[in-house]
Order: structure tokens, then C-alpha cells, then sequence
């Protein structure tokens, strides 16, 4: 085994641990929102959905407001809100 073998097998184990230690703190996200949470969110990302499908927003706002409603449809099927999770709120009942 060379130096730069080596190297490659050390680069190799480190993306493995990271990677490996990424899906363990995936896995152990918590759930914080609640069903009335998630339906708001629902009925906000159809709003901007149906805006933009009837023109009624275009160009820079219909980007801005299509990409937050893509994080509000990502955090809405994970029942998990980063924002809820900085700041300390959970709206779930356990």
C-alpha cells in the first residue's frame, strides 16, 4: 500500500463516519409539529401553488414564495420543523 493509497483509504473511512453519523442525527430528529400545524402549512403551500398557477404571482416573488412553500411541503411530510427546533416549540401533543 502506498502513501497515496493510504490516503485514499483514510479519505474513504472519514466520508464513511460522516456520512454514518448524518443519518444517526437524521434518524433521531424529532417530531414538533402537530396534524393542525402540518394542515396549515397544506392550505399555505396550495395557496402559493394556485398563485402561480393563475398568474396572479410572477418573476422574483413567485420564485421566493415557491421556494418556501418547498421547504413548508419538505417539513410538513418530515412532521419536523428546523425553525421550531433553534428556538425551542413543538406544537405536538405526545
Amino acid at each position: 500500500m502506498s502513501v497515496v493509497d493510504g490516503y485514499e483509504f483514510n479519505l474513504l473511512v472519514f466520508k464513511a463516519n460522516f456520512y454514518s453519523n448524518y443519518l444517526i442525527k437524521k434518524r433521531d430528529m424529532k417530531k414538533n409539529m402537530s396534524g393542525i400545524d402540518r394542515i396549515i402549512r397544506l392550505i399555505l403551500i396550495l395557496a402559493v401553488g394556485g398563485l402561480y398557477y393563475f398568474n396572479i404571482i410572477n418573476g422574483t416573488v413567485a420564485i421566493v414564495l415557491m421556494v418556501v412553500a418547498v421547504i413548508l411541503l419538505i417539513t410538513t411530510f418530515v412532521s419536523s420543523c428546523p425553525i421550531y427546533s433553534l428556538i425551542g416549540v413543538s406544537t405536538r401533543k405526545d
